[in-house]
């Protein structure tokens, strides 16, 4: 029988319809009524949707099962509960319909019934035997869904005969009560039906009515719920009162009824948060203005002693700041990290806020607990250089962090080169005291080729710096497979130990280049940056120079995987591969052979390997 895209046949569509001839006739010429389409429906689901009892009548005398279920396992009285025919839902249970059949979702027809705010049509399935209690797969029963609906007369008719089973939560431990907070006309429910009991109940989130009247902004059935006696400031799990919620969602019209309720807008969260914190936070002037009229305190820091303040300045929100700072006097006032207004207004890319917040303070010199001032912070975060030239005007100074990194280091860190030129032509470069934290390392390590040139110009071309691994910037930019740094570095120190060894295993630039780095970012330049080391001095550069347990940039390629073009390349140049390593004196030729790499294997005989 042909289809249409929806894979329905002319008897799908017929038997939709109130053509009992058309249905007649076409079972007439065909064998297979039972068809489904892409839905699952069959001829008697179109009939029961559609509310077409003459249809259905004939299609279950032909044998079609009224119990047969969809993709979504519902059955036709699903479908004739769904769409109110009171009819279809008679002659579908008087053919043996099961009245508490569940879908996928564990949905029965009274929860389809009540979806559609359907009352008769759930009077009717309970009469027939529908559980008023079945619950879906969220848990939720027929009434918790009349109730997110307010379909107040539907909620009449469930509370009538549930007698006193009112406290029926579902998976979220969520009864009527919370759920018809989230309808439009809650105020009807709430008069009528919500009782003290009800009222305290909390979800799994330790929420009660009330936080769910907050977030969803419903003022109208605010001060029925009050008539109840209410703990108005009861917080959840978390220590979210009411008003905390209804400052997060950005109800200021709300938080103006909670207030006028007594709310009290001190109140703390577990974390330390007043109600002010989070308007801080978001770019709602007025709410942040109505928090500070109605007495809520700019000064008061949460448990890591950050004030709304701090909060305003880590999101950015410069409106906020604007406002909170002309009424802040405590510029100086840290959080439990050691840093006070002027590191935060340092990393927010302002110089408008920056100005004003340093116009409030002397101190321009201040240090968090690992030594950092604000010269650090805006080194680090501005994109521009505008903020280290105001601090550096009002006498900002380079001094290193409990790192041993200066300001310097942490432009090269964030990458913002017009910083690391502001700082280096106003201070030039301060003497690094810690060997492990050398420019040239950083520089090396972020593939910085821009600030290479310019950072060289202060440094002694004699002397590579090393680091307390013994590791130079020729071990991390072969490592990182940088042929234009490498080859820049090479060039400048002219006669630096190309042979340096890293203390833990031993390798030089060279094992770094030729094997580890391959194994991690199989890129090919790395084979450029082993042969520019080899090639940077031919007639100096050994080419067996061993580890500590005697590995050669052979042997180590090999151990690594590298590609056969560079162990060509490395005997070229003379690698030995008959030179052993461990106690068991393992050559390449072994490994070759372990791991059954012909083309490998070939190589090494070729070049004479024992």
């Amino acid at each position: 029988m042909v289809r249409d895209k929806y894979w329905r046949t002319p008897l799908h569509i017929a038997a939709g319809t109130n053509s009992l001839e058309c249905v007649e006739l076409i079972c007439s010429k065909v064998k297979i009524i039972s068809i489904a389409d892409r839905m699952g429906w069959t001829a008697i689901h179109h009939s029961s949707y559609s509310g077409c009892i003459n249809n259905l009548r004939f299609l279950v005398s032909k044998g079609l099962n009224v119990k047969f279920s969809d993709k979504k396992e519902r059955t036709p009285l699903h479908l004739a509960a769904l769409a109110g025919h009171t009819d279809i839902v008679d002659f579908l249970v008087s053919q043996g319909a099961y009245v508490n059949a569940r879908d996928r979702k564990g949905l029965t027809p009274l929860h389809y019934a009540a979806a559609k705010k359907h009352t008769h049509v759930c009077r009717q399935l309970v009469s027939h035997g529908a559980e008023i209690f079945s619950r879906s797969m969220a848990g939720n029963i027929a009434l918790h869904i009349s109730c997110i609906l307010g379909d107040t007369e539907t909620i009449e008719y469930f509370i009538g005969i549930m007698g006193d089973t009112l406290i029926y939560p579902n998976n979220l431990k969520q009864i009527h009560a919370h759920l018809s907070c989230l309808s439009d006309n809650s105020y009807l429910y709430i008069t009528r039906f919500l009782t003290k009991e009800t009222i305290s109940f909390k979800d799994n989130m330790g929420r009660t009515p009330l936080h769910y009247l907050a977030y969803c902004g419903n003022i109208a059935s605010l001060p029925c719920l009050c008539l109840h006696e209410l703990n108005i400031d009861e917080p959840d799990n978390e220590g979210w009162t009411a008003l905390h919620i209804a400052c997060f969602q950005e109800e200021p019209e709300m938080v103006c009824h909670l207030i006028k309720l007594g709310a009290n807008i001190l109140s703390i969260t577990r974390d330390g948060r007043t109600p002010l914190h989070f308007a801080a936070v978001l770019k709602n002037t007025e709410l942040l203005k109505i928090l500070i009229e109605k007495g809520g305190k700019i000064e008061l820091g949460d448990v890591l002693q950050r004030t709304p303040l701090h909060y305003a300045f880590l999101n950015m929100n410069f409106e906020a700041i604007s406002i909170m700072i002309h009424l802040n006097e405590t510029v100086m006032c840290k959080d439990i990290n050691g840093r006070n207004l002027l590191h935060y207004a340092s990393i927010c890319n302002n110089i408008d806020i920056l100005e004003t917040v340093t116009a409030k303070t002397n101190e321009i010199n201040i240090f968090d607990n690992e030594m950092r001032s604000p010269l650090h912070y805006s080194a680090y975060f501005n994109d521009d250089a505008s903020a280290v030239f105001h601090l550096l005007k009002l006498g900002a100074t380079s001094t290193s962090d409990s790192h041993g990194y200066f300001p310097f280091h942490y432009s090269l860190f964030g990458k913002k080169s017009q910083n690391f030129s502001a700082l280096i032509d106003k201070l030039g470069i301060i003497t690094e005291i810690n060997p492990c934290v050398s420019a040239l390392h950083i520089i090396s390590d972020l593939d910085l080729l821009e600030f290479l040139t310019r950072m060289l110009q202060h440094y002694d071309n004699s002397t590579i710096p090393l680091n307390s691994n013994n590791l130079s910037p020729l071990h991390i930019s072969a490592f990182k497979g940088n042929v234009k740094l490498l080859t820049t570095l090479l060039t400048f120190f002219k006669n630096c130990d190309i042979h340096v060894k890293e203390i833990q295993f031993g390798y030089t630039p060279a094992h770094f280049a030729g094997a580890i780095s391959w194994y991690i970012s199989a890129c090919i330049s790395n084979i450029d940056c082993l042969k520019g080391l080899i090639e940077y001095n031919d007639m100096l550069f050994d080419i067996n120079t061993t580890t500590k347990e005697n590995l050669t940039v052979l042997t180590v390629a090999i151990i690594f995987g590298a590609p056969d073009v560079l162990i060509r390349y490395l005997i070229k140049k003379s690698a030995d591969v008959n030179i052993s390593f461990s106690s068991l004196k393992i050559a390449p030729i072994h490994i070759a052979c372990m791991r059954g790499q012909y083309s490998l294997l070939e190589i090494l005989l070729w070049a004479h390997a024992d």
